[in-house]
């Protein structure tokens, strides 16, 4: 995806220093949260808080953005950007991305490859180094909450973080995946229960679309 020289050499350059900083020593890509950290350069920004967006820039869908990735996806943005007028060019951008996601969803296998993407994305944002309760099929507080900001929980159900958190849990304590009295499960949420609420999500946003509310 893209061609080198549609993107100015100023916005590839900041791009890659952008890269460097925000990966930090100990990894060789960029979480979702750490896409939401890029400095806009001159008149340029996008809201990397935006899921269609996220598909879109993660092309092999593996939850982590590479250089590569970052730069083929600017370099997208930017052919496009002579389609739109500039104080429509974020609106539109993306809901050209949202139209290709949905269109990749409802394919067949789609909604499966889609919520398989959406907790790799989840899991790899927060705590960093090995986590022994993520080893074991669980997603930390921090991943917990990029999703509730990805999805617009509070705007969409009227659900806090907090609200979010505890109802995630209590959901896992029910089905027998945790136990809320050890504290070694205080900041995690059990993977199979994000599962669940992401095909949930998927087939209500489905059903939107189909009705024209999307």
């Amino acid at each position: 995806m893209g061609n080198t020289q549609v993107l100015p050499s100023s916005i590839h350059h900041h791009l890659e220093e952008e890269f460097k900083r925000l990966k930090g020593d100990t990894k060789d890509y960029l979480t979702a949260d750490d896409l939401g950290q890029i400095r806009p350069i001159h008149d340029v920004f996008l809201n990397f808080q935006h899921l269609g967006t996220l598909f879109a820039i993660d092309n092999d869908k593996d939850g982590k953005v590479t250089l590569k990735e970052l730069i083929a996806f600017a370099e997208v943005c930017a052919l496009r950007r002579s389609m739109y007028r500039p104080h429509e060019y974020e609106t539109q951008l993306q809901g050209y991305f949202t139209i290709e996601m949905w269109k990749k969803v409802t394919q067949p296998l789609g909604k499966k490859d889609f919520v398989a993407w959406f907790l790799r994305l989840v899991q790899y944002c927060g705590k960093d180094g090995e986590d022994s309760m993520q080893e074991d099929g669980f997603v930390h507080v921090d991943g917990i909450w990029t999703m509730h900001q990805l999805l617009n929980i509070e705007q969409t159900m009227g659900l806090p973080f907090q609200d979010f958190m505890d109802l995630l849990q209590r959901v896992g304590e029910n089905k027998g995946l945790l136990n809320l009295t050890e504290e070694e499960y205080d900041d995690y949420v059990p993977h199979q229960v994000l599962e669940g609420f992401a095909e949930k999500f998927v087939n209500v946003r489905k059903t939107g679309r189909q009705r024209g509310a999307f």
